[in-house]
């Protein structure tokens, strides 16, 4: 029996690559934190401040606070390897490289996908602009990002404790601006997303269910949530076409992990009172851990062949 059709093999190919790139970028993170903490200890700016400065005092003034005395080399009376800028600017630089590199092949995939889910649906087909602009926007983006990093290089390589330069001045506006057009491109790339996804009223309906059950499951027992909820939206979710298998797996793994967040998840109390910690500090420890999990739920909604290849294997 054929399980995978060719769409299936396309999405799991997407979800893949999905998988892989938040992985990549859960290091990332767990590598960059302790580096933007070392930036952060004189004044709290950390590496965004500096791609959003746009002016060059304020470009100036974020440096400055990343030297080993800030006081000193304003007054040009530091060593210049103490009013050099900390080794860890340059170390988030050189990672963001991954970074790039990461989100770029994480967006295709994503556009992939809307593009399979839009046009597995019976509604109307994305129009051709719309599907270039998936393919496009990425590489758009990533483009402006690598420029950008360039120009911090620029703005590191160039920085005199004492004063701002030409070059120094015209780089800090210059990387201001391409920060700018990626989040304004990474913005209009969620848009295009949007709207292939809205085609498709069974893949929208996957993200009310999951949504839904998320919320419920915050403030509600998991038994009296599938009683209650279970006979009104199992029928809906049939006649659009949902597989009951598919859609119960969905149910329960939304209701199972809203017991782990806050308001009221009845696990956090459980574990709070094992672990002798308040709710506010469980809950900001396990925050990583719930959006990894919220991921695996959207992978196994939009894919339904991790959840119903054994069934069908079986022949139910």
């Amino acid at each position: 029996m054929r399980i995978l059709t060719g769409w299936s093999k396309k999405g799991l190919a997407a979800a893949g690559v999905i998988g892989l790139g938040v992985l990549v970028l859960l290091v990332y993170l767990r590598i960059l934190a302790p580096l933007e903490e070392e930036l952060e200890r004189y004044r709290g700016d950390n590496i965004v401040s500096l791609e959003l400065a746009f002016t060059a005092s304020r470009a100036h003034s974020v440096i400055l606070g990343w030297t080993e005395d800030p006081e000193r080399c304003r007054s040009g009376e530091g060593p210049p390897e103490v009013c050099a800028p900390k080794p860890a600017a340059w170390k988030i630089v050189h990672w963001d490289w991954l970074f790039i590199g990461t989100y770029l092949a994480l967006m295709l995939a994503i556009g992939l996908w809307a593009l399979l889910s839009a046009n597995a649906g019976n509604e109307k087909r994305p129009r051709e602009w719309s599907k270039s602009l998936l393919m496009i926007l990425p590489v758009l983006a990533v483009a402006a990002d690598a420029l950008e990093n360039a120009g911090i290089y620029l703005l590191l390589a160039s920085f005199d404790p004492s004063g701002t330069g030409a070059l120094f001045s015209n780089a800090a506006w210059i990387v201001g601006l391409l920060a700018s057009v990626k989040f304004l491109l990474l913005f209009s790339f969620a848009v295009a997303v949007i709207h292939c996804m809205r085609l498709n009223l069974k893949v929208l309906s996957l993200v009310r269910f999951s949504l839904l059950m998320l919320a419920v499951g915050m403030f509600m027992d998991i038994a009296a949530a599938l009683i209650i909820l279970g006979p009104i939206l199992h029928p809906i979710a049939v006649a659009m076409g949902m597989d009951p298998i598919h859609f119960g797996i969905i149910m329960i793994l939304s209701l199972n992990i809203a017991l782990m967040t806050p308001p009221v998840g009845a696990c956090l109390f459980v574990a709070c009172s094992i672990s002798k910690l308040k709710l506010s500090q469980l809950s900001k420890a396990i925050l990583p851990f719930i959006i990894v999990e919220v991921i695996a739920l959207f992978i196994i909604a939009y894919v339904p062949e991790l959840s119903l290849f054994l069934p069908r294997a079986l022949g139910f």
